[in-house]
């Protein structure tokens, strides 16, 4: 399998030679998977920013960051509203497609 493309706004680390939709003529598209921990809402703040701390040190340590850089993830140690506002981002971004098309959940 060879990759023709990545569609995040930059080249990643793990695949150097390949190139960004964007470098191919297509500047308008970027799509990311990416991973976050949630809580349960009404989660207390100081709960919330003890994991968030603890998060962030293990992906800021060498051991996890080679671990995640192996598999092609590259770790992004953020803020709790940082999520948030992925989260938000995406919704804007994805929520009219999911209805164009039908989706509901079960």
């Amino acid at each position: 399998m060879r990759p023709l493309a990545v569609l995040s706004d930059k080249r990643i680390e793990a695949l150097p030679d390949v190139p960004t939709l964007a470098e191919l003529g297509f500047p308008a598209f970027e799509a990311y998977a990416w991973q976050g921990l949630v809580v349960s809402a009404g989660t207390p703040e100081p709960v919330v920013a003890r994991l968030n701390t603890a998060l962030n040190h293990a992906l800021n340590s060498k051991e996890v960051t080679e671990q995640l850089e192996g598999l092609g993830i590259e770790p992004t140690p953020s803020t709790s509203e940082e999520l948030a506002q992925q989260i938000r981002q995406d919704e804007v971004l994805w929520q009219p497609i999911v209805r164009s098309v039908g989706v509901t959940l079960d």
